[in-house]
Protein backbone atom coordinates (compact mmCIF):
# COMPACT_ATOMS: atom_id res chain seq x y z
CA UNK A 1 0.00 0.00 0.00
CA UNK A 2 2.73 2.62 0.71
CA UNK A 3 4.61 1.74 -2.43
CA UNK A 4 1.46 2.01 -4.59
CA UNK A 5 0.85 5.41 -2.40
CA UNK A 6 4.68 6.72 -3.67
CA UNK A 7 4.12 5.74 -7.18
CA UNK A 8 0.82 7.81 -7.41
CA UNK A 9 2.52 10.65 -5.73
CA UNK A 10 5.31 10.36 -8.35
CA UNK A 11 2.71 9.64 -11.44
CA UNK A 12 0.97 13.25 -10.32
CA UNK A 13 4.20 14.96 -10.45
CA UNK A 14 5.48 14.02 -13.42
CA UNK A 15 1.98 14.50 -14.93
CA UNK A 16 1.47 17.84 -13.65
CA UNK A 17 5.06 18.88 -14.47
CA UNK A 18 4.32 18.15 -18.33
CA UNK A 19 1.10 20.02 -18.10
CA UNK A 20 2.68 23.06 -16.82
CA UNK A 21 4.20 24.43 -20.30
CA UNK A 22 3.81 28.22 -20.46
CA UNK A 23 3.13 30.11 -23.64
CA UNK A 24 5.09 33.35 -25.02
CA UNK A 25 2.34 36.20 -24.92
CA UNK A 26 4.86 38.95 -25.61
CA UNK A 27 7.20 38.74 -28.74
CA UNK A 28 11.30 39.20 -28.60
CA UNK A 29 10.96 43.00 -29.68
CA UNK A 30 8.63 43.82 -27.00
CA UNK A 31 9.62 42.02 -24.38
CA UNK A 32 13.29 43.69 -25.62
CA UNK A 33 11.54 46.89 -24.80
CA UNK A 34 9.68 46.31 -21.71
CA UNK A 35 12.97 44.81 -19.81
CA UNK A 36 14.83 47.41 -21.51
CA UNK A 37 12.33 50.53 -19.69
CA UNK A 38 12.12 48.07 -16.53
CA UNK A 39 15.72 48.50 -16.51
CA UNK A 40 15.96 52.29 -16.68
CA UNK A 41 13.33 52.62 -14.15
CA UNK A 42 15.33 50.48 -11.29
CA UNK A 43 18.41 52.32 -12.40
CA UNK A 44 16.45 55.63 -11.54
CA UNK A 45 15.85 54.27 -8.31
CA UNK A 46 18.95 52.99 -7.59
CA UNK A 47 20.67 56.66 -8.16
CA UNK A 48 18.45 58.07 -5.59
CA UNK A 49 16.70 60.50 -8.61
CA UNK A 50 13.57 60.44 -6.86
CA UNK A 51 13.77 62.33 -3.03
CA UNK A 52 11.77 60.74 -0.23
CA UNK A 53 10.47 57.36 0.55
CA UNK A 54 9.14 55.67 -2.76
CA UNK A 55 6.36 53.16 -1.78
CA UNK A 56 6.46 49.73 -3.43
CA UNK A 57 2.98 50.02 -4.91
CA UNK A 58 4.29 53.28 -6.85
CA UNK A 59 7.22 51.05 -7.75
CA UNK A 60 5.04 48.66 -8.65
CA UNK A 61 2.60 50.61 -10.65
CA UNK A 62 5.69 52.04 -12.49
CA UNK A 63 7.38 48.67 -13.40
CA UNK A 64 3.60 47.36 -14.86
CA UNK A 65 3.16 50.68 -16.62
CA UNK A 66 6.07 49.20 -18.98
CA UNK A 67 3.97 46.72 -20.13
CA UNK A 68 0.25 48.19 -19.71
CA UNK A 69 0.47 50.83 -22.00
CA UNK A 70 2.08 48.16 -24.96
CA UNK A 71 -1.76 46.60 -23.85
CA UNK A 72 -0.41 43.48 -22.03
CA UNK A 73 -1.67 42.59 -18.43
CA UNK A 74 0.05 41.12 -15.33
CA UNK A 75 -1.02 37.90 -16.46
CA UNK A 76 0.39 38.11 -19.78
CA UNK A 77 4.02 40.10 -18.44
CA UNK A 78 3.86 36.80 -16.17
CA UNK A 79 3.49 34.00 -18.71
CA UNK A 80 6.01 35.28 -21.06
CA UNK A 81 8.64 35.84 -18.20
CA UNK A 82 7.98 32.30 -17.38
CA UNK A 83 8.35 31.27 -20.95
CA UNK A 84 11.40 33.30 -21.65
CA UNK A 85 12.75 32.04 -18.29
CA UNK A 86 12.31 28.37 -18.54
CA UNK A 87 11.78 27.62 -22.18
CA UNK A 88 13.30 30.59 -24.06
CA UNK A 89 16.37 30.57 -22.81
CA UNK A 90 18.01 31.56 -26.40
CA UNK A 91 15.80 34.20 -27.06
CA UNK A 92 16.00 35.92 -23.31
CA UNK A 93 20.21 35.94 -23.79
CA UNK A 94 19.47 37.94 -27.26
CA UNK A 95 17.02 39.61 -25.57
CA UNK A 96 19.52 40.92 -23.46
CA UNK A 97 22.34 40.86 -25.58
CA UNK A 98 20.04 43.73 -27.66
CA UNK A 99 19.40 45.62 -24.27
CA UNK A 100 23.44 45.94 -23.34
CA UNK A 101 24.15 47.27 -26.97
CA UNK A 102 21.41 49.60 -26.56
CA UNK A 103 22.81 50.87 -23.27
CA UNK A 104 26.34 51.18 -24.80
CA UNK A 105 24.51 53.25 -27.62
CA UNK A 106 22.72 55.69 -24.82
CA UNK A 107 26.30 56.08 -23.09
CA UNK A 108 28.04 56.75 -26.07
CA UNK A 109 25.73 59.73 -27.18
CA UNK A 110 25.28 61.18 -23.23
CA UNK A 111 29.31 61.66 -24.18
CA UNK A 112 28.58 63.53 -26.85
Amino acid sequence: MKYLLIFAVLLLTFCAESVKQTSKVIDEEQMKEILKERQLLISTFNTYQYEGAISEELIDSMLSSTYIKLGYSDEDFQNSWEFYINEGNKELYEIYGNIIQDFELMKEESMN
